[in-house]
């Protein structure tokens, strides 16, 4: 019985619960940001992972398994598939009219965009992270699904509705989405108590 008790303690009424911490909401880079990590990529291969993961919001392991087969170069579409073992629907996504560009170079080429590991992909970002004087460490510092956050908060921020944005990222349930309203209404907030009175 006083086994039971043990377990049961925190439902005896009265007994006050524990607070459960506020979900942490994942940091956007800002424009200021960007510009400086992108500064100091000497590495045309590596500017060009940089750009696809900020302007396609794609995971590392779907950006890792994208193939030049997978661009719709009529309609400017990239087909993005999902994860081995994740339950994710395929989807489309627009290509940004920059990174169009940047891809028609490339245009006739066969196999993976990116043929490196996910692991070589988080490490190329941190190391540039590194190198332009970003955090780098691996829960605040910049990753690639920090650029994954970044595109979906810039979305929002551009005008983009909810929907729009977890179509764009793939993502099952619009509550996983919904995070990134919270984001922009920080960022809103914060812009209005900045304001001066006078």
């Amino acid at each position: 019985m006083e086994h039971y008790r043990r377990r049961h303690k925190r439902n005896v009424v009265g007994e006050p619960r524990k607070e459960r911490k506020p979900r942490k909401l994942p940091r956007a880079l800002t424009l200021e940001e960007w510009e400086r990590l992108v500064s100091v990529v000497d590495n045309e291969r590596d500017k060009f992972i940089l750009y696809l993961l900020l302007y396609t919001g794609l995971r590392v392991g779907e950006l890792t398994q994208i193939t030049y087969s997978d661009i719709d170069w009529q309609a400017r579409k990239l087909h993005v598939r999902p994860e081995v073992g994740k339950k994710e629907k395929e989807r489309y996504t627009e290509i940004h009219p920059v990174l169009y560009q940047m891809l028609e170079k490339y245009k006739g080429r066969r196999g993976r965009i990116i043929p490196l590991t996910g692991e070589r992909v988080e490490q190329i970002v941190k190391n540039y992270a590194k190198k332009a004087g970003l955090p780098s460490e691996a829960r605040t510092g910049i990753t690639p699904h920090k650029l994954r956050h970044t595109f979906a908060t810039w979305m929002l921020e551009a005008g983009a509705n909810i929907r729009t944005v977890q179509e764009a990222l793939g993502h099952e349930d619009i509550s996983t989405t919904m995070i990134y309203t919270h984001i922009s209404d920080k960022e809103r907030r914060e812009a209005i108590e900045r304001l001066p009175w006078v």
